[in-house]
């Protein structure tokens, strides 16, 4: 914490001297030079990256103290050999999130499972050795093509854990995450709220309400597949070929998903927030009153924060690109003090107009007419369903000239906006 204290001190003093820059060219009642600019433009990269930074140091360390603290222990949860392995595998150990799912496959006896399921994944990365469990259940192909496995659950849920301690969605505090152990859907947005409760005496009858309605896009994970390639060498040295393949397929997923929370169309894939559709965030919920054709403004801002319920401020959160934020870091209120605030302790987050932004690459950086540039919301209201099944195709011959060897990844996840009041959507105004 000491580290990001001091960055955070680092970045302080970078937008100190940016606003130094400027507020000479404003003294002077004029633009700032081409140099004036250059300078501007060097040290406000500075500043962004070093922001991107400490942010990701941040979710690194609000990840491990979920860890630490017991809401998950570890990736690989196997109990080892001897007593603890014949136990079977100890949910416990997993965030609380992955152990319903988990818990009821335990409960049905799926073959996954079983204690002698344990550590397949080791033994099938590395050599291409399939467990004498259940074979019909692993979809196997026989020949060149090697064959196909369905990884212990454990093995998924340290997937999406890798996935967790990166991802802006899956972070603490954001998405609301539920895993499933199929790949079956459920109705999760809310079209129209419920009626007040009605004030009534002890022996009335209560009238039932009618107004509550789910919207028409059902949350099913859907299949996303990968593809990732690993040298011979590698697996047949490495200590623990599960953590090189969970690397790997943590990125190849991840990016993936990511943008897919941010723009993805809903069919066949995640509803991203950015994704004007009735089924998610709806264009009523467009904020541009206040924009500039080309940027963002005060004024703009203030329109989309008070076009979001009180409520919902407590937990919200601003998400820009790190170009928008560059415009940001320019703009002053009325007392001529910049309106992003800056925080120098560690696990306080930097603030605009009183609520805490964050930066993604994957966020749209358009600055053109009608263009969406921004978002604030209640995150907890984008739900992402994760399912434990996964399947995995060893390919042998396929890249055996390269001394490598091809492994291709089916996971399933979706994810959708389910109550589009808790989001405005900051855009650009009309040409």
């Amino acid at each position: 914490m000491t580290e990001i204290r001091e960055l955070k001190q680092q970045k302080v003093a970078l937008f100190n001297q940016a606003k130094a820059i400027k507020d000479a060219a404003d003294k002077e009642k004029r633009a700032m030079t081409q140099e004036e600019q250059n300078n501007w433009n060097a040290v406000m990269d500075k500043w962004t990256a070093l922001k991107k930074d400490i942010d990701e140091r941040e979710q690194l360390a609000a990840m491990e103290s979920d860890i630490k603290t017991g809401e998950g222990r570890a990736i690989h949860a196997d109990p080892g050999e001897g007593e603890g392995r014949a136990k079977g595998l100890d949910i416990s150990r997993f965030p609380a999130r992955y152990q319903p799912a988990m818990r009821e496959l335990q409960q049905r006896g799926d073959f996954r499972m079983k204690p002698e399921y344990a550590g397949v994944m080791d033994d099938f990365l590395r050599d291409g050795i399939l467990p004498n469990v259940n074979k019909r259940d692993l979809q196997l192909t026989e020949g060149p093509k090697g064959g196909y496995i369905a990884p212990p659950p454990q093995f998924v849920a340290g997937l999406l854990m890798a996935m967790d301690a990166d991802l802006f969605f899956r972070q603490p505090g954001w998405a609301t995450v539920i895993t499933l152990n199929s790949t079956e859907g459920y109705m999760a947005s809310l079209d129209a709220d419920p009626d007040d409760g009605e004030w009534t005496t002890e022996v009335r009858e209560l009238t039932d309400d009618e107004t509550m309605e789910f919207g028409q896009r059902e949350l099913k994970p859907t299949r996303l597949a990968k593809g990732i390639k690993l040298s011979n060498d590698l697996l047949r040295l490495a200590p623990a070929a599960e953590d090189i393949a969970l690397d790997r397929l943590r990125y190849k997923f991840g990016v993936t998903a990511e943008k897919a929370f941010f723009t993805g169309t809903g069919a066949k894939q995640p509803l991203g927030v950015y994704t004007a559709s009735n089924d998610g965030i709806p264009t009523t919920r467009d904020v541009s009153t206040g924009n500039t054709t080309t940027a963002i403004t005060l004024a703009g801002l203030t329109n989309a924060k008070y076009s979001l319920k009180n409520k919902y401020w407590r937990e919200a959160k601003w998400v820009f690109h790190q170009d928008a934020v560059k415009q940001l870091a320019a703009i002053e209120d009325a007392d001529g003090y910049p309106i992003l605030s800056e925080s120098v302790a560690a696990g306080e987050p930097d603030t605009l107009r009183g609520i805490p932004y964050y930066m993604s690459e994957f966020n749209p950086n358009t600055f053109t007419a009608s263009q969406y540039v921004g978002i604030l919301g209640a995150f907890r209201y984008y739900h992402i369903a994760d399912s434990l099944t996964m399947t995995i195709q060893r390919l042998v011959e396929l890249y055996s000239r390269t001394n490598q060897i091809g492994f291709h990844a089916n996971m399933y996840t979706d994810g959708m906006p389910v109550l589009a009041e808790a989001f405005a959507r900051v855009k650009l105004a009309a040409a």
